[in-house]
């Protein structure tokens, strides 16, 4: 059995660690599809929020959304998991995303991460800056 890595539906059950607001945007950089039989999953697969879609299940009928199988074969790979509240962004690297609060971003290791992220995905990062202000 695999690594789960992120996918779009796990943004239905992820908060903003810095203030709480729900629900959290997700941009993806780099996607991978994986061969997976979805075929015995209830539709919607998520309970509130649709990732993918960015729409909240109760504005839409369940029918129209039709991306939910094409939501779990796809891991994102490298991403942005933001919060339009509080402006604070959190890396996905390498299929993972990295929700850590301030207080534990000045140790060593998780910066270093940071850094690494902000140096590869700059453009993207001042874009998302720059609609915060």
């Amino acid at each position: 059995m695999g690594i789960k890595l992120m996918r779009y539906a796990t943004i239905d059950i992820i908060i903003c660690p810095n203030c709480r607001f729900y629900p959290l945007e997700v941009i993806s950089f780099e996607t991978q599809t994986i061969s997976k039989k979805t075929t015995e999953i209830s539709i919607p697969f998520c309970r509130t929020y649709c990732g993918l879609n960015k729409v909240f299940l109760t504005d839409v009928e369940s029918k129209t959304i039709v991306d939910c199988k094409l939501c779990l074969t796809v891991d994102i790979i490298w991403g942005l998991v933001l919060c339009p509240h509080c402006c604070r962004w959190y890396p996905i690297i390498s299929g993972l995303p990295l929700l850590y609060p301030n207080y534990l971003k000045n140790n060593r290791r998780i910066k270093a991460l940071y850094n690494l992220f902000e140096k590869r995905f700059y453009d993207a990062l001042t874009k998302f800056l720059h609609r915060c202000k």
